[in-house]
């Protein structure tokens, strides 16, 4: 028997063996790796660290959860998309991403397929991201901007609910003067995360953002009120108030040092129901906002790089984390907010947070993205930062505000977005 012949067995019998484990469905392959960036909140990113490993077992594809401050996330997320790098296959975000929506996959045969979404909270699926038709995002966390208070000193200094900002302010005035003995402020916010100061302009804000000629620009009047009321508001906030961070100013309502704090719920509810961090547990509520301006929605989103190099891995990945299951348990380990209507039903959770279903559910019910680019957003807020530290006036900080974004593109996407959500001139 010729060599030749027996190479030629060889390869034939290799052929077979292969083509049957391929039929068998055994194939050769690289390990699949997704990398999914989320902001790094003690939260959202350690809740999704916690879920890898039940997922690596379950699918085989391994997990890597890349975790930013929040404007280190959207650079990383952008520049990523931009350069092509295709470095992150799933991607955290919002409405500011808006200028690289061309670069993220679309999802709806996903959606479809898996009958995605069909158990979420009502509408909650529409509010998400789409171009050109297509739906980009999908949600988990929402959150909106709320007021906590302390319902003891409420009830104590005989405050009621307040509707107005003009009532708030009195009753900070007034906390903060019964309880100046005790160490107890008014009024305590995280000034020194600048990337939070819109919250002062989108609350008491009754205008608009965007021109009917599609142009950036506040109306002067209004927004300058808003600026000034805030201002005010924090004459009763601890000394100190200009430089602290989201988790130092929650620790100061946390401690029981004030009678209010304004956050995300999402950041601070766990702690604040847990004895073991909290000195206020049972003695605190969310405030409904005033019927003017907007409660800031934040609802992450999570989109697919057009980029990746494993799409279907990164789909597996979005699923698996914001599936129902895991959104009721986030919310009672972490406190995030559920994308899901049978979390705000569970009668065991009511009956936990009864102080704070009512109060969050209103204004995530008036919530809204403002119709903002990230440059647009960040300029605003280091605009409102220079009104806080006295360089500026409001007045000033609007006429620069308005200077600034009448060079900025307004996206098509946020233009109509503002005009469904009523933030667009006609």
């Amino acid at each position: 028997m010729s060599k030749k012949f027996v190479r030629k067995v060889f390869f034939v019998t290799y052929i077979i063996i292969v083509i049957g484990m391929v039929t068998a469905g055994i194939c050769f392959s690289q390990e699949r790796e997704i990398t999914a960036t989320y902001m790094a909140s003690g939260t959202y990113d350690v809740a999704a660290k916690e879920l890898v490993p039940e997922f690596e077992r379950l699918t085989g594809i391994k997990v890597k959860i890349a975790a930013f401050p929040w404007a280190i996330l959207r650079e990383k997320n952008m520049t990523d998309l931009i350069t092509g790098t295709g470095k992150y296959d799933v991607m955290s975000g919002s409405y500011y991403l808006a200028k690289v929506y061309e670069f993220f996959y679309p999802m709806d045969k996903y959606i479809t397929k898996d009958n995605y979404g069909i158990s979420m909270i009502s509408g909650l699926m529409k509010k998400c991201q789409r171009y050109e038709g297509y739906q980009i995002g999908v949600p988990y966390g929402p959150d909106a901007y709320s007021l906590l208070y302390r319902t003891d000193l409420f009830k104590k200094a005989g405050i009621g609910i307040p509707q107005t900002w003009d009532a708030i302010i009195q009753a900070a005035k007034k906390l903060d003067t019964l309880y100046e003995g005790e160490g107890i402020d008014g009024y305590v916010f995280s000034c020194g995360a600048i990337e939070q100061l819109p919250i002062f302009l989108f609350t008491k804000y009754n205008g608009t953002f965007i021109t009917a000629d599609n142009k950036y620009h506040l109306e002067p009047r209004e927004a300058i009120q808003a600026i000034k009321k805030s201002k005010k508001l924090l004459e009763y906030a601890p000394p100190g108030v200009l430089g602290l961070s989201i988790d130092e100013a929650n620790a100061v309502f946390l401690q029981g040092k004030a009678a209010m704090v304004e956050c995300w719920p999402s950041f601070i509810r766990a702690a604040a129901n847990d004895p073991a961090r909290s000195n206020i547990v049972g003695k605190w509520a969310v405030l409904p906002y005033p019927k003017v301006g907007f409660p800031w929605l934040s609802m992450w989103e999570m989109f697919i790089s057009r980029y990746s190099k494993d799409k279907d891995a990164a789909w597996e990945w979005i699923k698996f984390y914001t599936r129902e299951k895991n959104a009721k348990y986030f919310f009672t380990k972490y406190g995030i907010g559920s994308a899901y209507t049978s979390t705000y039903q569970d009668p065991e959770l009511l009956e936990k947070y009864g102080h704070d279903f009512p109060g969050i559910l209103a204004n995530l019910k008036r919530a809204k993205n403002p119709p903002l680019t990230g440059e647009a957003q960040d300029f605003l807020a280091s605009t409102i930062s220079q009104v806080l530290v006295g360089e500026i006036t409001p007045e000033k900080a609007v006429e620069n505000i308005n200077t600034k974004w009448a060079s900025l593109e307004v996206p098509k996407p946020l233009i109509e977005m503002a005009e469904n959500s009523g933030l667009k001139a006609k």
